[in-house]
């Protein structure tokens, strides 16, 4: 199996713990091209989440755009937020804990009987199904961006160039 620098060469990979949330999440970082040559600059963060499918998506384009003769892309940090261990065979569950606000309501047809569809279709199994339908009940978004704001920015902020000026939060569901 090759090391992920073999993968995606501009991305590091660690994982943190957050007390906020109460769960330990793996993260990506991807710097843009030219990171490690322009030494004085400074760039803008976007967070991911569902950094374990994004991050393989993502994490190439943020190099291939910069120097993009028709569309080019301000550089960027990509910071993909994913999970680990049994969370990540359990995402559909814990993405609803972390990327739905609190008193969310249930979609119409959501219940009991709709996701626990899910075990025989092999998405989920009936623990990883139980804890999807608490976590849709008891959604804790907050608490998720909060670990983004007050643990894991300073994180990034530390260990790399960041603009302070400008964050933004990348999703596409949820």
């Amino acid at each position: 199996t090759p090391e992920l620098s073999a993968m995606l060469p501009s991305t590091a990979y660690f994982e943190v713990d957050s007390a906020i949330v109460g769960a330990r999440f793996g993260i990506w970082v991807t710097t843009p091209p030219r990171y490690d040559l322009e030494l004085d600059a400074v760039y803008p963060v976007i967070f991911q989440p569902d950094g374990n499918a994004a991050v393989a998506m993502t994490a190439p384009a943020t190099a291939l755009l910069r120097d993009h003769p028709v569309a080019p892309i301000q550089p960027f940090i990509q910071v993909g937020v994913g999970y680990r261990g049994v969370d990540a065979a359990r995402w559909l569950a814990v993405r609803a804990r972390d990327l739905l606000p609190p008193g969310e309501p249930l979609l119409p047809g959501v219940d009991e009987e709709s996701v626990n569809s899910l075990v025989p279709a092999g998405v989920l199994d009936q623990e990883g199904a139980d804890l999807y339908l608490h976590h849709l009940r008891n959604p804790a978004g907050e608490k998720f961006l909060a670990f983004l704001l007050d643990e894991l920015y300073p994180l990034i902020s530390a260990e790399f160039r960041v603009d302070d000026s400008v964050t933004g939060l990348h999703g596409y569901s949820y």
